[in-house]
């Protein structure tokens, strides 16, 4: 019954779901964890860059035969770039997968988060456009705060902004997107991190995922 419960707690509405990215997500957070208690042991686990967890989930998708390229170019516009984009190729087809990450504080990077929507969503696929089921976007919020998380995840209709939040436009922004898109949201524990005064705080990486439209 626990199990159950815990099920609930880390997956929200939306259409677009896509079974194996609550796996895929939860061991690159796993291993991210593992190398930072290992390699690099420090407090301030806030001020870890989000392209970490995109490496992590870059190296777990090439396990799987994809293959990962970071920082990628929209066609025609050299300053605008995907975190990353994953191509596992067939016979006659491919999978393709956009990603991008955030690291989510407050109303400006619920704003940001936004704007990186749109931007999966308007990135051109080129010589790999394929059909809805064949290609994939995917965005990771890491955040520090359950009530982001609840906020995250309620169903079917989203309150302005998470509790103790202030009414930042950007979380306006951010729930316009998500009801635009009709993603499928979830969450995964990301792990515990020790705090400087003794205590622990969880870490949560949002996740939502959606078919890619052919254009």
């Amino acid at each position: 019954m626990a199990r159950r419960s815990r099920r609930r707690k880390e997956s929200g509405g939306g259409k677009g779901r896509w079974p194996d990215a609550q796996r895929l997500v939860r061991g690159a957070a796993r291993d991210l964890k593992k190398a930072l208690d290992d390699l690099w042991p420090t407090r301030d686990h806030r001020a870890e860059p989000e392209r970490n967890l995109v490496f992590w989930v870059a190296r777990r998708l090439s396990h799987k035969g994809f293959r990962p390229l970071f920082e990628v170019n929209f066609l025609g516009r050299k300053a605008s770039r995907l975190d990353l984009v994953a191509i596992k190729k067939g016979r006659g087809t491919a999978f393709v997968l956009l990603c991008e990450a955030k690291n989510l504080w407050n109303g400006s990077g619920a704003a940001n988060a936004a704007k990186d929507i749109k931007r999966l969503r308007k990135f051109g696929l080129g010589r790999h456009d394929l059909p809805r089921s064949r290609a994939r976007c995917l965005l990771l919020l890491s955040v520090w705060r359950e009530e982001v998380r609840d906020w995250w995840l309620q169903r079917p209709h989203r309150s302005p902004h998470p509790k103790r939040h202030a009414a930042h436009p950007g979380w306006r922004r951010l729930r316009w997107q998500i009801q635009r898109t009709g993603m499928h949201l979830s969450a995964v524990p990301g792990g515990e991190f020790e705090e400087e005064d003794g205590s622990t705080t969880t870490r949560w990486v949002l996740i939502a995922t959606w078919r890619r439209p052919r254009r």
